[in-house]
């Protein structure tokens, strides 16, 4: 260009971008140009800064204090989406529900600021355990959801035994050993829709506490369970 116009975006002290405006003539802007970009980028500014502040806070009531995970209304959220993209699309959906072992002994014997560095320690593993499109949500206290998008049976029950014996190395040596105990289910094979996945996820997740826990257990498919 060959003349410009460079408007800053200012919201109180913050700099969120410049609105830039060219041309390929000489002098092509008056002084009344100048001063109808500078409305604009004010404007725009003030626009930027409430979207943003808007984000934020929707961002807080999605995602919990402690760990940084989604909570359990997003949770909702997402499962339904998926279990809906995976009736449209034909791929699987896992869903995988975890409940950390002995963790009120753990709270107890250590404290609840100790309790604390625990989930967030918890949270950091279930994150680094999964692929970054896959949703990892704190139920509440100790509980936790992982959706699997597009995945099969075999690989939420892979990641279930890969967490499971995560926590099983490394809380080995504390002084209260805490273990995973974890339910798995998958859409369409083992539940018709969004709340008998997360029933049958349930259902197997308990049985894997009353069987000894420190386990993963499976939901039985609609066909395994129709035999019965």
């Amino acid at each position: 260009e060959l003349s410009a116009i460079a408007a800053p975006l200012m919201a109180e002290d913050d700099l969120l971008g410049c609105l830039y405006v060219g041309s390929p003539s000489p002098e092509a802007f008056s002084e009344a140009d100048v001063n109808l970009i500078q409305t604009i980028a004010s404007q725009a500014a003030l626009a930027l800064k409430n979207a943003r502040l808007m984000d934020q806070t929707r961002q807080q009531a999605l995602t919990d204090g402690l760990t940084g995970l989604y909570t359990h209304r997003f949770f909702k959220e997402q499962l339904k989406l998926q279990v809906d993209d995976a009736r449209r699309s034909g791929k699987p959906a896992c869903l995988i529900l975890l409940d950390t072992d002995k963790f009120k002994q753990y709270n107890d014997t250590l404290g609840h600021p100790a309790g604390d560095a625990l989930l967030k320690e918890i949270a950091d593993i279930l994150r680094e355990s999964v692929r970054p499109n896959d949703v990892v949500c704190r139920q509440g206290g100790d509980e936790f959801a992982i959706i699997m998008r597009e995945s099969p049976k075999e690989w939420g029950v892979d990641v279930g035994q890969r967490i499971r014996e995560t926590f099983e190395l490394r809380f080995a040596e504390r002084q209260v050993r805490v273990t995973a105990s974890i339910g798995v289910s998958c859409f369409p094979s083992d539940a018709l829709g969004f709340s008998d996945l997360v029933q049958h996820a349930d259902e197997a997740l308990y049985r894997a506490k009353d069987t000894g826990r420190n386990r993963v257990c499976v939901a039985p498919s609609l066909k395994e369970s129709s035999d019965a």
